[in-house]
């Protein structure tokens, strides 16, 4: 079977679902005896930039009077053939300024049979700085018949100077909508038949890319021979859940129903469900309901960041759970429970903290740790504090990347206070202050380390003064540097 996003590739603007806008510019710019001659198309992946540029390169060179492209005149048929007046570049693996310098020469020779030759330059935001620099003069003052087209899903990396010398035209994602009932027309030509609930759940978990939409439908296509697909099976491929799950789970957190609850996570957790895809799918189910149902209203901002924190997240499915159980203590705070399940949630929650954390083992109130205040050294605490980044880091590298950045500097009270960079580690002490959890976790196994109780406290470590620094480079002399590249002293005679 070929490939669905290459087979139905749009060859021209009426072919393009979606980016109204973007092809009335297009369309426009096309017909203009002289169209500006840089343009950056910028949006996420699977949005239509490059098949745009493609579609506006020919048109550019179209020599038809009626609309653009026509497919029909020999500057069409060439394009479909392999046009040597069009050069298509992809900056990730052609980032270098060689290769800028090149492309500046190239612009610099008239096309052979077109009215414009046309250099389309995908990913541009991978280029180098000084292939950025090479080819900011003839961005600046481009050759009459060269055209550029910069390509980028993150045109926030494309440099200023470049940037304000191009017409940007931002490509959004498609309406689930439009995209669903762009899924269907291709399905049926592909002699599959789905209901519009399946293609408005594929649409969805394609967050706006054509090319995503119908790579999952390829995958549905193949996986399942039959032509009339059920909704599990189309759920299976996707690997999110149904509206019946969703809708079961907010109504066991709306009753308190706290054992069916604790069933579904468990039930959730052995499916093929991703946790990214369980919260997209809420998220898309709570604004479906908002005008009948405003209790999601309560929590919908704990979704959301929650979404943004899973992706990154080294065991995600126990970060969602523990999210799920937050939400229905928020919901159900002034509710009584059994004593029966009121252990039984506080159980599940300390399960996930220990899959969280790979086996790292919390000290309980309960345990024997000292709570009299001691006077410790600062070398005595970085010792301690030095072996539980090493546990943390055997079975938790992204939480050790978080703090390895803090130092012990002070110690008063029975508190550790430990110091960031105010230049190089503001974001660690961020992840330090607002991580409660976290936060926890590291004072009581540095409170086991030292055996006693201690309390944890950042501050921003206050910068050295030139008059330091001046005097520590002052101590350096001739045999320490000789000591310091293993040379040694040559005399002459």
């Amino acid at each position: 079977m070929e490939v669905l996003y290459r087979k139905y590739r749009p060859i021209t603007f009426d072919d393009m679902i979606g980016q109204d806008v973007v092809k009335t510019v297009l369309e426009n710019a096309s017909k203009l005896d002289d169209p500006p001659h840089v343009y950056l198309f910028a949006g996420m992946r699977g949005t239509g930039k490059t098949t745009a540029a493609r579609i506006f390169a020919k048109a550019l060179n179209c020599t038809s009077e009626g609309k653009k492209p026509c497919l029909n005149c020999e500057s069409c048929k060439k394009f479909l053939e392999g046009s040597l007046d069009y050069v298509e570049i992809d900056a990730a693996t052609h980032s270098s300024v060689d290769d800028a310098r090149s492309l500046r020469e190239m612009a610099l020779i008239a096309p052979m049979s077109s009215k414009y030759r046309i250099f389309v330059i995908d990913e541009v935001h991978r280029l180098s700085p000084s292939a950025f620099d090479a080819l900011l003069k003839i961005i600046e003052e481009p050759p009459p018949f060269s055209i550029f087209i910069f390509a980028t899903t993150e045109p926030h990396k494309v440099p200023k100077t470049i940037l304000s010398r191009v017409l940007r035209l931002d490509f959004s994602p498609i309406n689930p909508e439009l995209l669903a009932s762009y899924l269907d027309k291709i399905a049926n030509l592909e002699g599959y038949k789905l209901e519009k609930n399946l293609l408005l759940a594929i649409a969805r978990r394609s967050e706006g890319s054509v090319r995503d939409s119908l790579s999952f439908l390829q995958q549905i296509f193949m996986l399942f021979e039959k032509k009339n697909l059920s909704t599990r099976d189309i759920y299976l491929v996707l690997g999110i859940p149904d509206d019946e799950i969703i809708s079961n789970m907010m109504q066991f957190i709306y009753k308190g129903d706290l054992d069916n609850l604790v069933n579904l996570m468990d039930s959730l957790r052995t499916s093929s469900f991703s946790p990214l895809a369980i919260v997209d799918s809420w998220i898309y189910f709570v604004l479906s309901k908002i005008n009948t149902d405003t209790r999601p209203l309560k929590f919908i901002d704990r979704l959301i960041e929650a979404k943004g924190d899973l992706r990154y997240d080294p065991n995600p499915f126990m970060r969602f759970e523990l999210e799920v159980y937050a939400i229905f203590s928020l919901l159900n705070s002034n509710m009584r429970v059994s004593d029966e399940s009121d252990n039984r949630i506080l159980e599940k929650t300390e399960d996930i903290k220990e899959v969280i954390n790979k086996d790292i083992k919390l000290l309980t109130p309960e345990s024997s740790i000292e709570q009299k205040r001691v006077d410790l050294s600062i070398e005595q605490i970085n010792k301690a504090y030095l072996k539980v980044l090493e546990q943390i880091k055997s079975t938790n590298p992204l939480l050790h990347a978080k703090y390895v950045a803090a130092k012990p500097i002070k110690f008063e009270n029975n508190k550790v206070t430990f110091g960031f960079s105010k230049k190089e580690s503001r974001w660690h002490k961020e992840q330090f202050d607002s991580n409660k959890e976290e936060r926890e976790m590291i004072k009581i196994m540095l409170s086991k380390e030292l055996g006693v109780d201690v309390d944890v406290a950042s501050e921003f470590i206050e910068k050295e003064t030139k008059k330091d620094s001046k005097a520590k480079s002052s101590t350096l002399t001739f045999p320490d540097i000789l000591q310091h590249f293993n040379a040694k002293e040559i005399k002459n005679d």
